[in-house]
Formats: C-alpha cells, sequence, structure tokens
C-alpha cells in the first residue's frame, strides 16, 4: 500500500475521530475541539505532481515538471525530517511509499542532491536522505507555502521540526523541585492550559491517520523559535522571571506576567521582522529580494576572508559544503561586525513563513490581553507583508 493509499484512507476516516493524547486520531466524545487543521492541498499537490511526472515519458520531461516532481519528493522528506523517521527516507523506501519506480526516484534525488538540497547519510548499509538546505529549496522552487500554509506548518514546527536541548532537559530534570516553584508552575500552568482555551488538531502531512494539536499558547512556541532560544518550559520560566521568579503567585499576577511576555515578544519580534517591511515597502519585492541575495553573497564573502585571515575561528562557525564556505551561525568580524546568514533568495514562501511568524506574535498578545494600539499596528504591518507574497507571480 502506498502512502497516497493510507491517506486516502485516513481522509474518508476522519469524521470519526478526534485528537488523542496517543498523538494519533481516537474517539474523544465531548472534547470541545477546533475544526481540524488539514494539509490537503499540499499532499495533493504533490500527488498530482508525481503523477504527471511519472505518467510522461523521460525524453519528453521539461525542468518545470522535473522541478514540481522533485518538489514533491522534497515535501515527503520534509514531513520526515525527524531522526525517528530515517529509515523511510532511503532511496527503495522513498520509491515505494510514494508508488514511484525507483529509477525516475534515483533521477529526482540526484537533482536535489546536486543542487545542495539534500545530502546522504550513508549510515550503514542503507542511505537515507536527509534536508540541509531549506532556503535554497524555496530559491530554486522546490518548495512552495502560501502565507495561510506557511501559519498551518507554523503550528507543527514543535514536532520534530526543531532543535530540542536534550542536555539542558537532562540537567533540568535531574534537580528536584521544591515545594515553592512546584507550587508556582502549577499556578501558571493551570493559568496557560485553562480549558476554555479551544485545542486545534492538526492532521500531520503524510503521516495518514496522525495527527498534532496546537493550543493557542503555543503562538509564544512558535515565535520563540523564530528568536533562537526553546528552553524547557519556556513560557513558565519566563513569566516566573518577569514576575522576579516569586515563590508563590495569584492568579492575577500570572496573567498580568503573561500580559507583559506577550507585548515583549510582540515588540521583539517586530524589530526583527521590521526591517524586511521597510525594504518591501520601499524598493518592492524584485529589487529588495536582489538587495538580500548581495547582502549574503557579501556576508559569505566575508566569512571567507575572516577564514582566511583567522585560523583560530572555530570549526562550527564555518561550514563547507560543494567547496564553497557558508555561514553557520552568526559570527562577528573585527572591521566588519556582525555577520548573521541570510536566505539566499527572498521568496513568496520566505515571506509567508516570516508572515507565520509575526501573525503568531499578535495572537499570543492578544491571548494575553496585551496593549490593543500595539497588537492592531503589527496586525497591520503582517498584513502588509503577507500582500508581497500573495500578489508576487511566481
Amino acid at each position: 500500500m502506498t502512502i497516497w493509499d493510507e491517506i486516502d484512507e485516513a481522509r474518508r476516516n476522519k469524521d470519526d475521530y478526534r485528537m488523542g493524547a496517543t498523538g494519533f486520531l481516537e474517539v474523544i466524545p465531548g472534547l470541545d475541539l477546533a475544526p481540524l487543521i488539514e494539509f490537503t492541498e499540499l499532499e495533493d499537490r504533490a500527488r498530482k505532481d508525481l503523477e504527471e511526472y511519472l505518467s510522461t515519458r523521460p525524453t519528453k520531461v521539461d525542468d518545470e515538471l522535473e522541478r514540481r516532481a522533485c518538489g514533491a519528493v522534497l515535501t515527503y522528506l520534509l514531513c520526515y525530517s525527524h531522526d525517528q523517521y530515517l529509515e523511510k527516507c532511503t532511496e527503495y523506501q522513498i520509491s515505494q511509499r510514494l508508488g514511484a519506480p525507483r529509477p525516475r526516484v534515483k533521477k529526482l534525488l540526484s537533482r536535489l542532491e546536486w543542487d545542495g538540497v539534500i545530502e546522504s547519510l550513508g549510515i550503514g548499509i542503507s542511505s537515507p536522505y536527509k534536508i540541509i538546505n531549506l532556503g535554497k529549496a524555496m530559491k530554486e522552487g522546490y518548495l512552495q507555502l502560501s502565507p495561510e500554509g506557511a501559519l498551518k506548518a507554523a503550528k507543527i514546527t514543535r514536532r520534530g521540526w526543531q532543535t530540542v536541548q536534550l542536555v539542558g532537559r537532562s540537567l533540568v530534570a535531574s534537580i528536584p523541585e521544591s515545594v515553592p516553584f512546584t507550587v508556582t508552575k502549577i499556578a501558571i500552568d493551570n493559568t496557560v492550559n485553562a480549558p476554555d482555551q479551544r485545542i486545534e488538531p492538526i492532521m500531520i502531512p503524510f503521516h495518514p491517520g496522525q495527527a498534532d494539536h496546537h493550543y493557542p499558547w503555543e503562538n509564544a512556541s512558535t515565535v520563540d523559535i523564530f528568536l533562537r532560544a526553546v528552553p524547557p518550559d519556556f513560557l513558565t520560566e519566563q513569566v516566573l522571571m518577569e514576575l522576579g521568579a516569586p515563590e508563590e503567585v495569584t492568579p492575577e499576577e500570572v496573567k498580568d506576567g503573561l500580559r507583559r511576555v506577550g507585548e515583549k515578544y510582540l515588540k521583539l519580534t517586530r524589530i526583527r521582522i521590521k526591517p524586511l517591511l521597510s525594504l518591501l515597502d520601499e524598493h518592492g519585492f524584485e529589487k529588495g529580494r536582489r538587495m538580500i541575495e548581495k547582502a549574503y553573497i557579501r556576508d559569505r564573502l566575508l566569512a571567507m576572508e575572516q577564514d582566511q585571515v583567522d585560523r583560530r575561528v572555530p570549526r562550527r562557525t564555518l561550514k563547507r559544503q560543494g567547496g564553497s564556505t557558508t555561514i553557520a551561525d552568526d559570527m562577528v568580524i573585527p572591521g566588519h561586525g556582525d555577520v548573521s546568514p541570510q536566505t539566499q533568495e527572498l521568496t513568496p514562501t520566505h515571506i509567508g513563513l516570516i508572515t507565520a511568524v509575526y501573525e503568531s506574535a499578535c495572537n499570543f498578545a492578544e491571548l494575553v490581553e496585551g496593549d490593543a494600539k500595539l497588537i492592531e499596528t503589527c496586525r497591520e504591518e503582517a498584513q502588509r507583508l503577507k500582500s508581497y507574497a500573495e500578489t508576487r507571480n511566481i
């Protein structure tokens, strides 16, 4: 049975199921849920592109069709990007699950690998594939998400699409909890997990019969990933810090702490996104795209220059791919200041994903009853940013 057969069966049965604690769809009577979030458009587009590619003789396949077929394979790999699914990402398994002849799949994988989008890991006798450059996949047009699709995808990023700080979690777990901290944590968690907040069940794309779930509070988690800080129990800890780390808290103090955290998240997110919005407002999409691409090339050249001058740069700072040097993380180069990795080219998908983060920050600030005027201003900016993705002709 191919994954398409499994998807069809899951869709036929979805009305009989609800999100369960196990991560699978199961019957839960009386639970108030928001409408099910689905990725039918993403799955159907991948299926259609792949079927068209397979029904066309190899000698008749043009570059545009092959690119779309590569996108279908890439979408599959993205949905199985967590290490626990590596066995499903070998050439053989991809061929079997997508219902495509192995030679045709091999050609698509070879193109993606040649373009530096994926790489073969070579584990044991198998060689699973893993995405290594999602930015380039967007640039080359393999992956395209509408702003709405990006917003939905942002809600499941916590399911394996982020780095989990296992060492930090282990250290925290080894410390016995004190009674005051436990009491405070429970007080905050009771507010965060208020029963009047509706859960949004999410059908995980390319995982037939499986679902994730999204609480309104988890909009903050999406923003936290964007701001590059994902500590364990991040929201509880940040509210505690905002309140001065008290041993006990009242419900009113918890709500006040959440409000202040929500407003700060929104302000910080606005600071990160506003330069891009100003660039697009002033120069438009095409000129802005070229300016960002030039900035990326500049940063890469500066990193290469610094690597030549100072061999003491930690190896983890610079990452070599295909004989060229790219920036793996933020770094400071003497005489040039902060040099950070940027997208290789601005695309509607990039804008859609950034808009999703901005809207998540607005939603969280609104949920915790933050400053209404600030939220209104940020929503207007998010809508303006979104318009650049919607009006751009792909």
